[in-house]
């Protein structure tokens, strides 16, 4: 990976998988990819798992095997699927018949000394051809131009002067969260119009600007304050801080992608109408408050991250991906999320940062001391140990003194 990826131009097509079964060769091919197709990249450590891909996701834009090892079953699996999937192969000896080929789509057969250098070299040409133009905008509802309230007037008055004093040195988090916290008050009230959006976009633009372009995360989980009285604002402020470190932490750091997370973590629980709810994380921990809640309840509250991402898109001039970071927020990669149950070859990339983000916050949250990074790793390897859920998670342990208690 590398600084000069953008999550926000590089993620418009599909998976490359890489299902070379020799895991040196095969990290070696993502480390080489990683700067130009970034998250993109899913090393996929057996064929098992290739042929997992090939058939729970539609829209693989390449897979590269090396030949003979492994490839038999997958190549049978590629021609009874009529797959159309572009197929890299690298060549450890020489072919003695092509029988095995015929039906698929092969880009490409690479031997030799220069063998991975001119895979990359043509993978990176044939992405470039294939890149189609970007889908016609969904039709959106207007959103309704009602006129601005007193309360919302001096809110944006108060964001305005805020603009002009926070910095990187001076985040004044209390003026953050307290912004949040009464602009949420405000689309309660009034609904989303062309006033709450302006407050929206301010309170996002802050939040950006007091992190910085390159937040540290080991500063962050150092310095986290979660006023209990006012979970909601002040989680999501803390959250769209660790969102963007981590995703700097792992090199898809962006000022778009910073906009992206920020926005998402400003709304992902606006439609969550009980307090008590908004630390609960899985489904299974809110079947335990079964005996306190309406069965109408808990319905809202598992369909809140679709409810939310649907706000969203009502927006004007919404980023990409936000409303799909939104609804994917509770979601997990083992299946056992919600409102969807999606699988981990589901998830979009800056989700995935989302997620282990979210995770990390709330593990911080019920913590009775300063949490060890390393420790919070140790028991999530399990549940994030496939595809871009394993490359984050993998990056985070490389930083140094990452440990709250440092």
């Amino acid at each position: 990976m590398s600084d000069s990826f953008h999550p926000s131009e590089d993620l418009s097509s599909g998976p490359i998988v890489c299902a070379i079964s020799e895991s040196v060769m095969r990290q070696a091919v993502s480390g080489m990819l990683d700067p130009e197709f970034g998250p993109r990249v899913i090393e996929a450590e057996t064929i098992g798992r290739a042929l997992e891909l090939l058939v729970s996701v539609h829209s693989v834009d390449a897979i590269i095997l090396d030949h003979p090892a492994g490839t038999e079953a997958c190549l049978k699996l590629m021609r009874g699927l009529k797959s159309r999937v572009p197929v890299y192969l690298i060549l450890n000896e020489p072919m003695t018949s092509t029988e095995a080929l015929e039906g698929l789509e092969i880009a490409g057969r690479f031997e030799g000394t220069d063998a991975l250098e001119d895979l990359v070299a043509r993978l990176s040409a044939d992405m470039k051809k294939k890149k189609a133009p970007a889908p016609a905008p969904r039709p959106k509802p207007r959103v309704p131009a009602a006129p601005p309230t007193p309360a919302a007037q001096e809110l944006v008055k108060k964001l305005e002067a805020a603009a002009n004093t926070i910095t990187p040195t001076k985040p004044n988090d209390d003026f953050i969260r307290s912004a949040h916290e009464a602009t949420m008050e405000i689309i309660r009230r009034t609904g989303l119009n062309e006033t709450s959006q302006q407050l929206i976009r301010s309170n996002v633009m802050l939040i950006v600007k007091s992190m910085g372009t390159s937040p540290k995360l080991k500063n962050i989980l150092r310095s986290i304050f979660i006023d209990r009285t006012k979970y909601r604002s002040s989680h999501s402020v803390v959250l769209a801080q660790l969102t963007c470190a981590i995703a700097g932490a792992v090199k898809w750091g962006s000022s778009t992608t910073f906009q992206k997370l920020t926005l998402a973590s400003f709304l992902h629980d606006l439609e969550v109408e009980i307090d008590d709810l908004a630390d609960v994380q899985t489904r299974a921990e809110l079947e335990a408050r079964a005996n306190t809640l309406k069965l109408e309840e808990m319905k809202r509250y598992l369909l809140h991250p679709a409810r939310a991402s649907e706000m969203a898109q009502r927006m004007d001039e919404i980023p990409p991906d936000v409303d799909t970071i939104i609804v994917q927020h509770h979601e997990r990669p083992d299946g056992t999320g919600f409102p969807r149950g999606l699988s981990a070859s589901q998830f979009h990339p800056l989700s995935v940062v989302f997620v282990i983000g979210h995770d990390l916050l709330t593990a911080v949250h019920r913590s009775e001391g300063p949490i060890s990074m390393s420790e919070f790793i140790a028991s999530r390897e399990q549940i994030y140990s496939m595809g871009n859920f394993r490359k984050v998670l993998r990056e985070l342990d490389t930083i140094p003194a990452m440990d709250g208690s440092a």
